[in-house]
């Protein structure tokens, strides 16, 4: 799993060739701006809620001026 601010391992599924592409695009530094699960994801939230809640509390005290 990912640990926000932290080094981290990539974690996900490639599914086609031009999600690849972006994959490919991607460079040190660059900033996620958004992730997308689709499906049903109650399952993996219910598994990480620790680890979600860590994460929410990092970005909810970078998102303060």
């Amino acid at each position: 799993m990912w640990a926000i601010g932290k080094p981290h391992r990539d974690c996900g599924k490639v599914v086609s060739a031009d999600d690849q592409k972006v994959v490919d695009a991607i460079k040190g530094g660059d900033t996620i701006e958004r992730v997308t699960i689709e499906g049903d994801a109650d399952a993996v939230l219910a598994a990480q809620l620790a680890k979600v809640a860590e994460w929410n509390k990092v970005l909810d005290a970078k998102a303060r001026p």
